[in-house]
């Protein structure tokens, strides 16, 4: 088996205006420094600014979300309900322990892109003067900030056992 050099990245994490910049080697290649690199699903930016990884999720959440439309478009509620939620909302919240956004641009980002967006394919409703609020309340959906809340939450509470 062969080890690439290639595939490995630097990434420095400092919120520092100015950084100590080294060359790295490995098997005698330099490695590529990078501003951002994507590790265990996560996109960690240089400076630990999570709107990067926020806009992939969103983006690849609303590919699922437009699959899913135009595949089960003729389907029940309850279909469309458990595709949204088992296909969709997984990605969203995956980690999100570790990177729960505090700015209300993304967590409106998060919020309008994908839940809104799911509840009006849910009830198949697209009417521009229908109430999106109503049908997630009716669908009896939590907003995606109170769950990661509620996942931050249970995580300490399984930490600490």
């Amino acid at each position: 088996m062969a080890f690439h050099p290639d595939k490995c990245q630097v990434l420095t994490i400092s919120r520092k205006k100015t950084t100590i910049k080294h060359d790295y080697t490995l098997n005698n290649h330099i490695l590529q420094q990078v501003i951002s690199a994507k590790y265990l699903g996560l996109t960690i930016n240089h400076n630990l600014n999570w709107g990067e990884h926020i806009s992939n999720i969103t983006n690849k959440a609303t590919r699922n979300l437009n699959f899913i439309r135009r595949n089960l478009n003729i389907s029940s509620t309850t279909i469309k309900e458990t595709a949204y939620l088992s296909l969709v909302r997984p990605g969203v919240e995956y980690s999100a322990v570790v990177w729960d956004p505090y700015e209300k641009t993304n967590i409106e980002q998060i919020d309008k892109k994908i839940q809104r967006r799911g509840a009006r394919f849910v009830k198949n409703n697209y009417r521009n003067r229908s109430s999106v609020t109503h049908m997630i309340n009716d669908l009896q959906w939590p907003s995606l900030k109170e769950r990661r809340r509620n996942n931050k939450t249970h995580s300490r509470l399984q930490n600490s056992k």
